[in-house]
């Protein structure tokens, strides 16, 4: 910053402390707006690759031959993947508030709920074996998978369900 007058020594020795306390608090407000373009060109680049992420992870979920369901920690569905629609016959959407226990046909449904349970509790990933329902009501034999999807130390905020039709494999068994 730089002041001149036409007089020699123009301005006193309060008019220079007022100019300095001026130059300070606009070389914080220059350092402050430098500091915030640099945090805002991070969060954009961070976004472009969570976007790039995300849809790779769309990619691998919607092109999986295997039915993905990704449910609460309770077994409410929250999103399918187009396999599911497949193997199920079901056009499913958020609002049907369904939970995977709906499709568990022909035995006792306590053994999935403790495996989602465990799951929840970031224990294990589970697997078991069960019979299914479709929505035409046949009955398929499944494979489900189910692993948490954990948030740092804490519970499972979501589960993740890979189910495959095993039914042929079950004939020639």
């Amino acid at each position: 910053l730089d002041m001149q007058g036409k007089e020699v020594d123009a301005f006193n020795e309060q008019d220079r402390r007022i100019l300095r306390a001026f130059a300070e608090r606009i070389s914080a407000a220059i350092e402050n707006m430098q500091y915030a373009h640099e945090l805002e060109r991070r969060v954009a680049q961070r976004t472009g690759e969570l976007l790039r992420v995300k849809e790779q992870v769309e990619a691998i979920l919607n092109n999986h031959s295997d039915a993905i369901i990704v449910t609460a920690a309770d077994g409410t569905i929250r999103r399918v993947n187009k396999a599911f629609r497949t193997l199920f016959g079901y056009d499913w959407n958020p609002s049907d508030e369904q939970t995977l226990l709906t499709f568990v046909a022909s035995y006792d449904p306590s053994l999935l709920k403790e495996t989602l349970r465990e799951s929840a509790a970031g224990k294990n990933p589970g697997r078991l074996e069960v019979v299914l329902r479709r929505k035409n009501d046949s009955l398929f034999n499944a494979d489900l998978a189910i692993s948490p999807i954990q948030e740092g130390d804490y519970q499972a905020v979501e589960l993740i369900c890979s189910v495959r039709d095993i039914t042929e494999r079950k004939r020639m068994e």
